[in-house]
């Protein structure tokens, strides 16, 4: 959602100004309520040489320059307007607003806090704060802004649809399905409320229900992007569906910026291959991937040297420093590998036993990661910050990472899917000494195309070249099996094709590792209700099937970059 300038012009009187003056600001106005905005500019621009010490008329010229995306241009009008009187809340968030466009992020968290310190009903500045905010990591103060919105203005849709999406993130579902469907009681037209709604359906099982609400938000605004991807995705697309037609005259449109085409790709990809047009699918996939790579700073290069900083610094000596008894709290499955390698199926198969509060994928390993070097004795971030902490760093850390789990109701156990953390397994170590760690596997080729084919629009850069893809890929291989020499914790590997091929053995023989007794609804994976927020929430709900086995072959003529890439022993034949 766009961030909102609220200053809509008003009916303030130009004080001691000629009576055509307050004509030409009604008239302004006017225009500007009906979205003739240029026309009020120009109007604006005369009343400024007419009254040139009035605040509300900047105020008004550089809040319409913000809602037309002009944010250099607002600026000096909205700083004009608070020289002339400092004390405008609506001011402050309209400038707030112009600063975030500008990337200048301290600014604009300086005049939301004044905007709502002179004037705290402002339920947009909350829901803008709020929005910067969750930006930053800042999870909780953005949700009390979230809810201060809707404190000021229980009608505003924009603010339950905003603490939906928070609710959505943080898996408290059933909360994001009511502020969901209250933001689209309040306002049915909201394309963006419908959209949100629908992805929170989708994680919950409801497909069909998601995607009528994709539907309702491409018929209301065919601009967003989105909406195409998620109905795309949601399930198989038939040639009866209008909708092949709709995102085809999309992409015909020559006006998208990259990042909404390449969503359009990514789409285009998916409904082609549900038709068996393979080749076309890729070349979609192709150009979505191209789209996403151009406006990315990765650097094959910045992942290889890290990686090897986790081998130099996580050796022997500091990996039997880890701590010798368990901080109090649910017993941890780090559930790790590649993404799309199966991550979701593992978790989902350990779920549905009554002792595992399946949590989906974390991001706290990374964020206590990270910032360990406000802690660390020792200069530099992770992993060099870990040479300055003492025993009671290490409790300290392993103390937040349970304090954060809000959602385990009391389980025995609880399961942290994030792929990523098979870069962590050396701190995991040092921090859970009764950790389980259970690592996905799957085809090196099928797990490629399975990432370069997924949109992940934040994150995993390394996915939108197939050179790139494969060479990360090799690394991730690489410190996968430096993990296995040196970790004192043993590692339970899963491999995808071997679920697909007898899931009741696999799943004993990951409950027996887990130290779980057998429950027959871990073969019945796909009637749990829980929330699943990851790219294969829809794949999860069906019963196990084989079609995703040896996937990549639909696409081998366009796969050389990523075959050569790949390392000796994962490319085709070994």
């Amino acid at each position: 959602m766009t961030r909102r300038a609220h200053r809509a012009g008003g009916e303030p009187p130009l004080h001691g100004a000629a009576s055509d003056a307050n004509a030409l600001w009604a008239r302004a106005s006017e225009l500007a309520h009906a979205g003739q905005s240029r026309e009020a500019e120009k109007i604006l621009t005369k009343l400024a040489k007419i009254a040139p010490d009035n605040a509300d008329i900047f105020g008004f010229h550089g809040t319409l320059k913000v809602q037309a995306g002009k944010h250099a241009q607002a600026v000096p009008l909205l700083k004009r307007a608070l020289r002339l009187d400092a004390k405008n809340p609506t001011t402050h968030g309209s400038l707030a607003v112009a600063y975030e466009g500008l990337s200048k992020l301290d600014k604009a968290k300086h005049h939301y806090l004044r905007a709502l310190e002179l004037d705290p009903s402002q339920a947009p500045t909350h829901v803008n704060l709020g929005a910067l905010l969750w930006h930053e990591g800042k999870r909780g103060e953005a949700v009390a802004h979230y809810e201060q919105a809707v404190a000021v203005d229980a009608n505003f849709a924009e603010a339950h649809s905003y603490l939906g999406q928070a609710m959505h993130f943080l898996g408290r579902i059933d909360e994001a399905l009511r502020c969901g469907e209250t933001a689209v009681r309040l306002d049915p037209t909201s394309a963006t409320g419908h959209m949100n709604l629908g992805r929170t359906l989708q994680a919950s099982g409801r497909i069909e229900d998601a995607v009528c609400h994709f539907r309702q938000a491409i018929d209301l605004n065919g601009n967003l992007a989105e909406a195409y991807e998620n109905y795309a995705y949601a399930r198989r697309v038939t040639e009866e569906d209008g909708f092949s037609d709709d995102l085809n005259a999309a992409l015909a449109r020559r006006d998208w910026s990259d990042g909404k085409r390449a969503r359009l790709h990514y789409a285009a990809g998916k409904v082609a291959s549900d038709g068996g047009g393979h080749k076309a699918a890729f070349s979609h996939w192709m150009k979505g991937a191209r789209l996403r790579r151009k406006a990315s700073k990765y650097s094959i290069a910045g992942s290889r040297k890290k990686f090897a900083a986790y081998r130099a610094v996580f050796d022997s000596p500091l990996l039997m420093r880890r701590l010798r008894q368990p901080v109090a709290g649910p017993i941890p499955i780090f559930i790790v590998g590649m993404p799309r390698s199966g991550t979701t199926l593992a978790e989902q198969i350990l779920a549905s036993h009554p002792e595992v509060a399946g949590l989906g994928e974390l991001p706290y390993i990374n964020e206590i990661a990270q910032g360990l070097g406000d802690w660390s004795a020792a200069a530099g971030t992770f992993p060099a910050a870990l040479a300055g902490l003492d025993d009671g760093d290490w409790a300290r850390a392993a103390r937040l990472y349970m304090e954060r789990l809000d959602q385990n109701n009391g389980a025995t156990f609880i399961s942290d899917k994030m792929p990523d953390n098979f870069q962590y397994l050396g701190f995991i170590t040092l921090l859970f000494p009764n950790a389980r760690i259970v690592h996905c596997r799957r085809g090196a080729l099928d797990i490629c195309v399975s990432c370069f084919t997924t949109d992940f629009t934040i994150g995993h850069e390394w996915s939108y070249d197939l050179g790139e893809l494969g060479a990360y890929y090799g690394l991730y291989h690489e410190l996968m099996a430096y993990w296995r020499r040196v970790l004192p914790l043993p590692i339970h590997e899963i491999q995808y094709e071997s679920v697909v091929g007898d899931l009741a053995g696999e799943a004993r023989r990951l409950l027996d590792f887990c130290g779980l007794d057998w429950h027959p609804d871990c073969l019945e994976f796909h009637r749990n209700k829980r929330p699943v927020f990851t790219a294969s929430n829809a794949q999860i709900r069906q019963p196990i099937y084989a079609s995703s086995v040896g996937r990549w072959r639909r696409y081998e003529d366009q796969l050389r970059p990523l075959i050569e890439s790949l390392p000796a022993a994962a490319r085709p034949g070994k």
